[in-house]
């Protein structure tokens, strides 16, 4: 397995938006299965079941809300340029302890790797718990 190192501290936004698209075009190695929730679709059957496991924890009080996550852009630009990460959930804890970002991942690919560089460096304080599930434990 090869491993892809970018050094983002010498990259141009145009620069990080071309080594984007490069890592864009190898496709996907995983293919998850769409899975539905609620009447909604999930990208996975893993991303899904945090859903069931968010409602859950909303009804027994445990968090106020949760949705799905709206996207941040993370390099500006055209429709066509722009560079943008899409959080799976959105929760709400309570007023007193705010909300977060929840992202449900199988593999951490180059290009997530890369976004979550971008991500760190334009929303340095952002609170955002990654998960996977291991068997019957979410880690």
């Amino acid at each position: 397995c090869m491993s892809t190192v970018i050094d983002l501290t010498n990259l141009s936004p145009e620069e990080a938006r071309e080594e984007y698209a490069r890592l864009r075009k190898k496709g996907h190695k995983y293919h998850a299965q769409a899975t539905w929730y609620l009447g909604e679709r999930y990208d996975s059957m893993a991303e899904a079941n945090y859903a069931a496991l968010l409602e859950s924890l909303r009804q027994a009080g445990v968090i106020l809300e949760w949705r799905r996550g709206t996207a941040i852009t993370l390099v500006p630009g055209t429709w066509k340029e722009r560079v943008t990460y899409r959080p799976d959930f959105l929760v709400h804890q309570s007023a007193k302890e705010g909300s977060y970002y929840v992202d449900v991942k199988g593999m951490k690919t180059p290009i997530f790797k890369l976004k979550m560089k971008l991500l760190k460096y334009v929303m340095p304080t952002i609170r955002l718990l990654i998960v996977s599930k291991d068997g019957e434990r979410w880690l």
